[in-house]
């Protein structure tokens, strides 16, 4: 009877104040042609332990190339993209610390080569709610986040009319100097040759050869700066760039995702093992080996007897009692409580135990939780007493219980499926209870 308050009170009482994570893409300016790249870069990653988002483009502006400064360790990676999106989901590399970036660090950076002039939004697609697309953090300390802002990044393609403009006057530039250069030759030439003339007595032969000089010294001097002004004008035209090709490597992973009963998950709706290729622009391949649970609506039956003058979460008569509450990832489980009253003689009603909800009392701290492979439990304040822990179920099934004998313990929880459970730690003065989210 005692098992079925502590679950009661501990689900009515489970709530908490999350974190704010922000998500930034850059903008850029860049010329019709260009590849380059644009941070992703993140302000209050702080103990995070998962993300998924999906970056969207218009892909007639952009085409993708690559993703490149991965600035989280990972356990689980997953880049899989289209031509106009791009799927990003991680899981910390350790699940009991999370990873912390600083405020302004890069996620990751993605890179894409411009096709066309014009203006594009480079963003995280925040509107698909309730599609496994749409963004999703979770931390160590609150689960899934729902407080996440987003800025989007823009990308302006210019054209290249400055530079070939500029192209133009440097050649009309040479071409004057090549017209002055012609003139002081021939000037040059000619004072020269009327010298020889004056001279030798301006006889007809020296009027013949002087002639046939300046001529040939002009015609070779213009041959001479037109083919240098020709030179000059191939080296300042610009060449078309060239796209680098970029080395890919394919990857595969395994990851495991729990959604409620009636969501589904990259189309997937029922428990199983799945899996999916994706291929890269660069033609690698991201394998995914996804297992899936799928977490059925609980609905529970009660009994629960107190004392005259007492209460049981809320109720003070004799009778039954539906309530539905909702668990850290969403799923909503269904509780019917048959309460009765015992008399005044009763037993039972002769001793009193306080139960204490730990989300509100310091006593004891338990972590990590969500909680994976094992849970810590540390006497924060106080004396201690031996005691005795037990970890129920949704149902209030007892699932382990062992004695509390040292200030710090630790409890394996590997072997428990996945699902919300209820810790119980029993002391003589009173009892203390927390809820636990098994990954």
């Amino acid at each position: 009877m005692r098992y079925w308050i502590i679950l009661s009170i501990s689900l009515l009482s489970f709530s908490y104040t999350q974190a704010q994570v922000n998500f930034n893409v850059a903008s850029a300016e860049v010329q019709e042609g260009e590849s380059f790249c644009l941070d992703l870069t993140v302000e209050g990653f702080t103990e995070i332990l998962s993300t998924q988002l999906r970056v969207i483009w218009d892909s007639t502006l952009l085409q993708f190339d690559t993703t490149i400064n991965l600035g989280v360790e990972s356990n689980g990676l997953v880049f899989a993209s289209k031509v106009d999106e791009l799927r990003f989901t991680w899981f910390a590399n350790d699940f009991f610390a999370g990873e912390t970036l600083d405020s302004g660090a890069v996620l990751f950076s993605v890179c894409f080569t411009s096709l066309k002039i014009g203006e594009v939004i480079v963003e995280i697609d925040e509107n698909m709610v309730g599609n496994p697309l749409a963004p999703e953090i979770s931390n160590l300390a609150d689960g899934v986040l729902s407080d996440l802002t987003f800025e989007k990044g823009t990308v302006h393609i210019r054209t290249e009319t400055e530079e070939e403009t500029n192209t133009e006057e440097g050649t009309g530039t040479t071409e004057e100097e090549t017209t002055d250069t012609e003139e002081e030759n021939n000037t040059s030439t000619e004072e020269e040759n009327n010298t020889t003339m004056e001279e030798e007595n301006n006889t007809s032969t020296e009027e013949e050869n002087n002639t046939t000089t300046e001529e040939e010294n002009s015609t070779s001097t213009e041959e001479e700066n037109n083919t240098a002004m020709e030179e000059e004008n191939a080296t300042d035209t610009p060449s078309g760039g060239s796209v680098e090709s970029i080395d890919c490597q394919a990857v595969e992973i395994s990851i495991e995702r729990t959604i409620c009963q009636g969501d589904n998950y990259e189309g997937y709706l029922e428990s199983g093992d799945y899996k999916d290729t994706y291929t890269t622009a660069g033609g690698c391949d991201s394998i995914v080996n996804l297992t899936l649970v799928v977490m059925g609506r609980v609905m529970s039956e009660v009994n629960t007897s107190i004392c005259p003058g007492g209460e049981a979460e809320g109720y003070t008569s004799k009778g039954s009692y539906i309530d539905v509450f909702t668990s850290s990832i969403g799923c909503d489980s269904i509780r019917i409580l048959n309460l009765f009253i015992l008399a005044e003689d009763d037993t039972d009603c002769s001793t009193t135990t306080s139960v204490i909800d730990l989300e509100e009392d310091p006593t004891f701290l338990v972590h990590p939780n969500p909680v994976q492979h094992e849970v810590q439990i540390q006497l924060n304040q106080g004396s201690f007493t031996a005691g005795t822990i037990s970890l129920f179920n949704i149902h209030g099934q007892l699932q382990l219980s062992l004695p509390y004998t040292q200030k710090n313990l630790s409890i394996p929880t590997h072997q428990l499926p996945q699902g919300m459970y209820i810790l119980s730690i029993e002391m003589a003065e009173a009892t203390y209870v927390k809820q636990l989210l098994k990954l």
